[in-house]
């Protein structure tokens, strides 16, 4: 039906079907990937976090426990919470460590040597 240089209405039909499938195939694709960039983006956010508490905190000051989680103004901005696992009275032992980043929590467990001189 289609005359010598045009094409038919198959055709047409056919070719648009392709091209909006191969077009929502691709926008999922898309949107997959984006949301794996996001998860990626907010996972690195919260494990520098952890490396810039433990910098800081780390072995000199971690000599507390937190009752709750403490805000860390940053950058990168979370909250972090010390826990004790099992401390000798010279201070020496195993702390957890968890920061917390938006929608992400890492949990360390540190092994601290007391710095005290006797």
């Amino acid at each position: 039906m289609a005359g010598e240089k045009g094409f038919s209405l198959i055709e047409i039909i056919v070719a648009l079907t392709i091209a909006a499938t191969l077009s929502i195939s691709f926008l999922g694709v898309q949107r997959q990937s984006a949301l794996m960039a996001q998860s990626s983006k907010d996972s690195w956010k919260v494990l520098n976090l952890s490396q810039d508490i433990l910098a800081h905190k780390y072995p000199d000051r971690m000599n507390m426990v937190s009752s709750g989680w403490v805000s860390w103004p940053g950058p990168p901005e979370g909250s972090f919470r010390v826990g004790v696992e099992t401390v000798s009275s010279a201070g020496k032992g195993f702390y957890t460590l968890e920061t917390r980043s938006d929608d992400y929590t890492l949990e360390w467990k540190v092994y601290r040597v007391s710095h005290k001189k006797k």
